[in-house]
């Protein structure tokens, strides 16, 4: 291992990185060009798509079925995609990670109970245990979210209706505000981005070792 890091400069288009210029900088200031790459692809042996992925926010699409009175949420397109008979497409209610990115992110756990026709989604473990003790099977982890308001993350906000029996969740405060209507309002779970556009770690530098071969 020798003393260099990664710094990169980017272009962007809508749906991420388009253009990357990869250097490696030693300590004594001198760098070495290593990738000059399209769409976060690497055209040399050096992995630079590990320092991209912050950079890459996925649509967190939103359903509701008007039988059951219930939300689902994935960034999965191809789960529901643009709805199905019984469940209606609402939209991109925010923009997330599909990846952990390192220690800036926490996992949104998403669990299904089948007789109160609920999903539920944290980002807390005891939430989870507690959540399956109460008839919730684990669905597995829904996506990577911040745990706070830094990077320009806005509040994902979680609601429950003790009539219905169901969760509900949203960016906008407007929707629910504290709660109303039998909603209970129970706090920000995590926070999201409201645009995929933007990286929190454009043109920063990431120390990482670079191998001689």
């Amino acid at each position: 291992n020798v003393g260099y890091y990664f710094d990169w400069d980017t272009a962007w288009d809508g749906n991420g990185i388009h253009q990357l210029q990869a250097r490696a900088v030693a300590a004594n200031g001198k760098t070495a060009e290593l990738a000059n790459s399209q769409s976060g692809s690497s055209s040399t042996p050096v992995n630079v798509q590990n320092t991209l992925t912050a950079c890459s926010r996925v649509p967190l699409y939103r359903y509701y079925r008007a039988g059951t009175r219930s939300h689902f949420y994935t960034r999965l397109w191809s789960e529901l995609g643009a709805g199905t008979s019984e469940w209606q497409y609402e939209g991109v209610q925010a923009f997330v990670f599909p990846q952990l990115q390192g220690t800036s992110t926490i996992p949104l756990h998403r669990l299904w109970n089948n007789t109160s026709q609920d999903h539920f989604y944290t980002t807390r473990a005891d939430e989870v245990a507690s959540a399956q003790t109460r008839g919730y099977a684990y669905e597995g982890i829904n996506a990577y979210v911040l745990p706070d308001g830094k990077y320009g993350g806005i509040p994902l906000h979680r609601y429950y209706h003790g009539g219905f029996g169901k969760h509900f969740y949203t960016t906008s405060w407007d929707e629910l505000g504290g709660g109303r209507d039998g909603w209970t309002y129970e706090g920000a779970i995590g926070y999201v981005f409201d645009s995929p556009a933007g990286c929190e770690l454009r043109n920063k530098h990431v120390y990482l070792p670079l191998m001689r071969k």
